[in-house]
């Protein structure tokens, strides 16, 4: 007897309601939320959900072979050097267009990458990210005929040639600068930051995370656009989608208001009960440049205590008070 792909998709994902990891606190609404990422993303359509069930190609209704299977789905095919199906055809209901002059703003952990450049005159982290940060700010101020700007313009060159190629194509997460200025003039910006933009991964614990700040433009983004239209790159831009990661509570689905506004971009779901939430979206891999060094920081603190319940719960009222959509998505239950 065969089983309908669909209907033994759907079973798993309810069964994931009830999963936890022996990572997860108890009664925190994780296996719900995993499980509510699939049942109400409005931007998956048919054609992609097609495509994605039969990669997917259950054996069982259970969440285990699920989540095993989706983590397959995601190595394959979204953190790949190929071009992810996020900007191909079957994914229109989640394609998005921006003004070129869009200022868009991305954290990046780049803690392995200073792991890379230890040498005998800089033998850890620490002080590679000294150098790294010396470097942007001689490159900025120093008059370019001297010594302390070629050295700087040449390590950074370096760096970005070693980034570049080290990452792969998989869709960079963004968010709108203009919804966190705030947030980046603050002092402790890479907290305050880290929270505003839902960042849960980003969670040092037994030593302290390095991040970089980039900022560039709309323009920017389709400039690498342009050189992928013949791999059948359809749109630079997307809303995030349940397809687009790994199976994570932390990722919230954001509603479609209505049919005249479907290119619509995400919403973070911040860590703390702040009943606001930033847009995101993801775009095509570019290349960085120097330009777009934007601040370096170090996260040193964990994220703080909190319930994904919680969390959850706000930042759905917040969603359908934003959008009218009342009846979107569902509560996590006690």
């Amino acid at each position: 007897m065969n089983i309908d792909p669909a209907s033994l998709f759907g079973k798993a994902v309810e069964n994931l309601k009830t999963v936890l990891l022996p990572e997860d606190p108890p009664n925190d609404g994780r296996g719900y939320a995993r499980a509510h990422n699939f049942l109400f993303d409005e931007r998956v359509g048919d054609k992609r959900l097609q495509d994605y069930l039969q990669e997917l190609a259950l054996a069982a209704a259970t969440a285990r072979d699920l989540v095993v299977r989706h983590t397959r789905y995601y190595n394959n095919r979204i953190q790949t050097p190929a071009i992810p199906p996020t900007f191909l055809i079957g994914n229109e209901l989640a394609f998005i267009d921006l003004d070129d002059e869009t200022i868009l703003v991305k954290v990046e952990n780049i803690t392995e990458l200073l792991d890379s450049f230890v040498r005998p005159d800089r033998p850890d982290r620490k002080s590679v990210y000294d150098i790294l940060k010396n470097s942007i700010q001689d490159h900025n101020d120093k008059n370019q005929s001297t010594t302390d700007f070629k050295n700087a313009k040449a390590f950074l060159e370096d760096w970005l040639k070693a980034w570049n190629f080290k990452r792969d194509s998989r869709p960079v997460f963004a968010a709108l600068e203009e919804d966190v200025r705030d947030v980046m003039a603050q002092t402790d910006w890479e907290e305050a930051l880290r929270t505003r933009l839902g960042l849960a991964h980003m969670n040092p614990k037994n030593d302290n995370l390095y991040i970089a700040l980039m900022r560039y433009s709309v323009k920017d983004v389709r400039r690498a656009f342009e050189n992928m239209r013949d791999a059948g790159v359809l749109s630079a831009f997307a809303a995030p989608t349940v397809l687009d990661g790994r199976i994570w509570e932390y990722f919230f689905p954001a509603p479609v208001p209505n049919q005249q506004m479907l290119a619509t971009c995400g919403r973070a779901m911040p860590l703390e009960s702040l009943l606001i939430s930033v847009r995101e979206l993801l775009h095509i891999k570019m290349n960085y440049h120097l330009e777009h060094f934007c601040k370096l920081g170090v996260l040193t603190n964990p994220i703080s205590d909190h319930s994904v319940r919680q969390l959850r719960n706000d930042h759905l009222v917040h969603l359908r008070i934003e959008t009218g959509l009342m009846t979107f998505g569902e509560e996590i239950p006690n």
